[in-house]
């Protein structure tokens, strides 16, 4: 049986230096347009039956230069971030897709594109898990908001 862990205790490894790196660019100004979407944010994938909502959090480090680092955790013990690569970001769009993970209900490798739109402090769209050796693959949606915003 899964078990699964408060927001709290969502622990992404870096977390800590990207946060304050953030904090050090907002007190002197960045020119970069998508440097909102830096930080960490907090949210639930709900899957197309409606019937399971699994809390995630994305940590982005927007640097100055424009490249976007992210990484995606469940709150599901001992499960590893998972790297992210940015296809698309700009002031409303949000595209990334993770690199191959074993998906911790399935058991199986598969790969999951969120498609989505930003705006403030919310994150929303849709996602799609597809394994990798073939199958059935998982369509749903997402939301989010940022850590620091929400208190958390």
């Amino acid at each position: 049986m899964l078990r699964f862990v408060p927001f709290d205790s969502i622990v992404v490894p870096g977390s800590r230096s990207v946060l304050f790196d953030r904090v050090q660019r907002k007190r002197r100004g960045s020119p970069n347009p998508i440097a909102q979407l830096d930080g960490l944010w907090k949210g639930r994938l709900h899957d197309g039956d409606g019937g399971r909502h699994v809390p995630f959090a994305i940590l982005n480090s927007v640097p100055d230069r424009g490249d976007m680092l992210a990484r995606l955790s469940f709150a599901i013990p001992n499960s590893p971030p998972i790297p992210l690569d940015l296809l698309e970001a700009s002031t409303f769009a949000y595209v990334v897709v993770t690199e191959p993970y074993t998906d911790p209900f399935s058991r199986k490798l598969v790969l999951t594109s969120f498609e989505g739109r930003w705006a403030r402090n919310r994150l929303w769209g849709a996602y799609l898990t597809r394994p990798l050796g073939g199958g059935e693959a998982v369509i749903g949606r997402f939301s989010a908001v940022k850590a620091e915003i929400a208190g958390w």
